[in-house]
C-alpha cells in the first residue's frame, strides 16, 4: 500500500484543550458562511472593492454571466461583517475599498493562540468608567438642582469636577474604541 499516510492528531488532555480554545476563538469571529471566510481571507492581503472580491471569489468580471447575483452575495456578506465591526470602508464614493478593522486584526491574531484573548469591542474597564461618569453627572445634577436645601458649594465643585474629569476620560476611550472599528 504505497499511499500517503495522513498525520495523526496528538492525543491527550493538552491537545483537546488547544482544540477547544481554537474552536472557541473561531466561534467568536462568528463567520457564518464560507463567503464571509473568503472575504476575510482576501482582505487580510489588503483593501478590496466588491467587484474585485467578486472576481477573486467567484471568478467573474463585471460583464460576466451571473455577476449581479454574485455581487449581491458579496455585498450582503460584507454588510454582515460590517455589523460585527470586522470590516469597514469610506463613507462616500463608488466602488469603495473595504478593509479589515483593527478589531478584526486583533481577533484574527488571537485565533489559535490559547491564552491570548483580544480586547472586547467595549472593554469591561470602559463600562466601569462610563458608569462612574454617569453616576458623577447624576450626583452633580441632584446636588445642584434637586436638593431642597442648598448644599455646601464644596460638594458641588467636587462632584462637578469629578464628572468633568471622568467625562474627558470616557470621551478619549470612546474615540479609541471608534478608531478600532473605523
Amino acid at each position: 500500500m504505497g499511499g500517503k499516510r495522513s498525520a495523526e492528531l496528538p492525543r491527550g488532555d493538552d491537545s483537546k484543550k488547544l482544540l477547544r480554545d481554537s474552536v472557541r476563538s473561531l466561534r467568536d469571529l462568528a463567520l457564518v458562511s464560507e463567503i464571509q471566510t473568503e472575504i476575510m481571507r482576501h482582505l487580510v492581503e489588503g483593501p478590496r472593492t466588491v467587484p474585485e472580491l467578486v472576481a477573486l471569489i467567484f471568478g467573474t468580471g463585471r460583464n460576466g454571466l451571473g455577476f449581479p447575483a454574485c455581487y449581491m452575495k458579496i455585498k450582503r456578506s460584507i454588510r454582515k461583517l460590517e455589523n460585527k465591526a470586522l470590516v469597514s470602508t469610506n463613507l462616500l464614493g463608488r466602488d469603495k475599498p473595504y478593509r479589515l478593522t483593527r478589531f478584526a486584526v486583533e481577533k484574527l491574531y488571537c485565533v489559535g493562540r490559547p491564552g491570548m484573548e483580544p480586547e472586547g469591542l467595549v472593554p469591561k474597564k470602559d463600562l466601569v468608567l462610563y458608569t462612574a461618569t454617569l453616576l458623577c453627572g447624576v450626583t452633580a445634577i441632584l446636588l445642584t438642582w434637586a436638593s431642597p436645601t442648598p448644599p455646601e458649594p464644596g460638594w458641588i465643585l467636587v462632584s462637578t469636577g469629578a464628572f468633568l474629569y471622568l467625562l474627558g476620560l470616557a470621551t478619549s476611550r470612546i474615540l479609541r474604541g471608534m478608531r478600532r472599528i473605523i
